[in-house]
Order: C-alpha cells, then sequence, then structure tokens
C-alpha cells in the first residue's frame, strides 16, 4: 500500500498478535494498542486482519472530541494502550484526552486555523472566536504549543496545498496560489521544508 494523505483520521485497534504502521518511522501496534492515524499525514498500514479501524471525520466530531485529533497535531503521541475495545468511537477517542493537554480554547483555535474558512483566519477573529484577548491568545498558543499562530497558519496552508495536490489537477501554481503563496519558488522552497519533497514529487509519491 502507497504511503497517503486524506482529510479524515482513523483510529486502528490492534485486538490479536501485531502489525506495522509507517507513519514517520515505523511503530509496531501490539495486541491492545490503539493508534490515532493523522489523515494530513504520509501514513500507510500493512494490511492486518487484526486491525479494526473507524474513521473520524474531524469537523463532525464534539468539540470535546477535536481534543484527540488536535493533541496529534500538537505533537502528542498517536499511541495508546486500550485493554478492551467497546466499539465506541467516544470511547476509543477519549483515550487520547489528557489532563495535561493545552486549554480547550487553546485547542480549539488552532483547530479551526486548519479548518477551510471563507476567509483567512486573523489574530482578532480567532480571538473574538475563542473568546480570549488577541495577545493572551497569541502567548498561550506560543507557551501551549511551541509555535506561533503565524507557524500554525503557514502549516495549515502547506497542508492544505499537500491535499490539493494529491486530489486535483490544478497546477503547482495554481495550488500556490489558491493556498494563499503568491511566489511560486518560496512555495517550493517551505513545501520541501515540511514535507521534504518537492510539490511535484509529493504529487507522484
Amino acid at each position: 500500500m502507497d504511503l497517503k494523505r486524506h482529510d479524515f483520521s482513523v483510529l486502528a485497534y490492534c485486538h490479536e498478535g501485531s502489525c506495522q504502521v509507517q507513519l514517520g518511522r515505523p511503530v509496531r501496534l501490539e495486541a491492545g494498542s490503539l493508534m490515532l492515524l493523522p489523515g494530513w499525514a504520509p501514513h500507510r498500514v500493512q494490511a492486518n486482519q487484526h486491525l479494526t479501524y473507524v474513521s473520524c471525520q474531524e469537523t463532525e466530531l464534539p468539540v470535546q472530541l477535536r481534543q484527540a485529533v488536535t493533541q496529534v497535531r500538537l505533537g502528542g503521541s498517536p499511541l495508546r494502550v486500550h485493554s478492551r475495545w467497546t466499539g465506541e468511537i467516544e470511547t476509543l477517542l477519549a483515550q487520547f484526552v489528557s489532563q495535561a493537554a493545552a486549554p480547550i480554547w487553546v485547542q480549539e483555535a488552532v483547530r479551526l486555523v486548519f479548518q477551510p474558512a471563507r476567509e483567512p483566519w486573523t489574530l482578532t477573529r480567532l480571538a473574538e472566536e475563542v473568546a480570549v484577548s488577541p495577545a493572551h491568545l497569541t502567548t498561550q498558543v506560543r507557551r501551549w504549543t511551541g509555535q506561533s499562530l503565524g507557524q500554525w497558519s503557514l502549516q495549515a496552508r502547506l497542508d492544505e496545498a499537500a491535499l490539493l495536490l494529491r486530489h486535483s489537477p490544478q497546477s503547482v501554481a495554481q495550488v500556490a496560489e489558491q493556498s494563499g503563496f503568491a511566489d511560486l519558488s518560496h512555495f517550493r522552497r517551505l513545501f520541501r521544508r515540511r514535507f521534504h519533497l518537492s510539490p511535484q514529487e509529493y504529487r507522484t509519491l
């Protein structure tokens, strides 16, 4: 199976034996292991009849459960040990919600940056949406995530470009423009820095 990306996340639960998932590096799932596969990251799952999958469309999840996806995006581990799968998505996703997680409104602000919007998210609009001041939002996002909102915005635009490259017939220049990059050479440099591939190489991966 080729490395792939998509706009939803997948919960993979290994209920017997073991299997391997390629997610930046090989990750081995033993029996009882639960992994949240983030759709925005290139990944490959070894075919295994002992894996159970649940697809999670992030935009359709309750806010509390979106933390599961956001925490992985913020650098949290995508792997947990769960002794018994109940078949309920809420129970499974809840395994990823930690008391040490960033405040929900910080996670919500980062999540919003990654969601399609009629107009680009500004600091003022984000602050209003999560009901804090722009200054407080700026400092707390950097404190809890290690990155500024500007860095998250750049990452979101590059992720959007990656999805367009994979799923649309547009040229690289058209993808760059639609993702908010006016300078094509600058877009190519930033894209390679994030994905370690040129836009064209990524499209044919």
